[in-house]
């Protein structure tokens, strides 16, 4: 399960510091969402649930890119 799929599901907010190629293959629509999201470059994602009166209405994903910074639980 991915870390938007964890959100969603959990209502809690999700980290992941270890991204690689193969996760994008693998959440890509099809080439071009593959090249985008590749172009982005980002290597640690964190999904954020969006929450109205208790209920999950969405998930917000950040992205950092690979100049050292990594999402933690301070974020």
């Amino acid at each position: 399960m991915g870390v938007a799929s964890s959100a969603r599901h959990t209502g809690q907010s999700h980290i992941r510091n270890d991204i690689q190629d193969a996760h994008w293959q693998r959440i890509a629509r099809d080439g071009k969402d593959l090249q985008l999201l590749r172009a982005i470059g980002a290597l640690s994602v964190m999904a954020v649930p969006l929450l109205a009166r208790g209920q999950v209405i969405g998930v917000m994903i950040f992205g950092a890119d690979g100049f050292g910074r990594r999402f933690s639980s301070e974020d």
